[in-house]
């Protein structure tokens, strides 16, 4: 039977994986095969989606850039306003972006509500600070302390 055939069966059972008899032709195994048509061997995915990556950076990121999104309720428009709102830079330290990655979308952790788009060295040093306006005020102090 051939994996299109094989596939059409498992699709009409109502099954998420079939075996097939012909060999991945990535990897040569004969593996379980979801029913999408990819390898369920995970050395063979890894490779090809490794490949894919590399192949679409532009794609890998903005399907990263719309997961984490999704994950604060924000649209690709609200993001984009953001982004307008803060001139294309970190609400913190006014600089865009020096490593070429987005900024991070910061936001309460309690309440998960956005503020607002951070480069990454800003947005880890409110984390290393536990969002504590207390504990960045004693670093505030400390620094002016020891400033002269």
């Amino acid at each position: 039977m051939s994996r299109t055939n094989a596939q059409k069966e498992a699709k009409e059972k109502g099954l998420t994986h079939y075996i097939s008899q012909r060999a991945c032709p990535k990897c040569g195994g004969y593996q379980r095969y979801a029913v999408s048509g990819r390898c369920s061997n995970l050395e063979c995915r890894r490779k090809v989606e490794a490949e894919w990556r590399r192949k679409n950076p532009d794609k890998v990121q903005q399907k990263n850039r719309k997961r984490k999104m999704g994950y604060y309720g924000l649209s690709v428009d609200d993001f984009d306003i953001l982004m307008e709102n803060q001139n294309n830079c970190c609400a913190i330290c006014k600089k865009t972006c020096i490593t070429g990655r987005a900024l991070a979308i910061d936001h309460d952790h309690s309440t998960n509500t956005v503020r607002g788009l951070l480069c990454n060295k800003c947005n880890q040093g409110l984390g290393f600070f536990d969002d504590s306006i207390d504990l960045l005020h004693g670093a505030m102090l400390y620094l002016k302390q020891h400033s002269e």
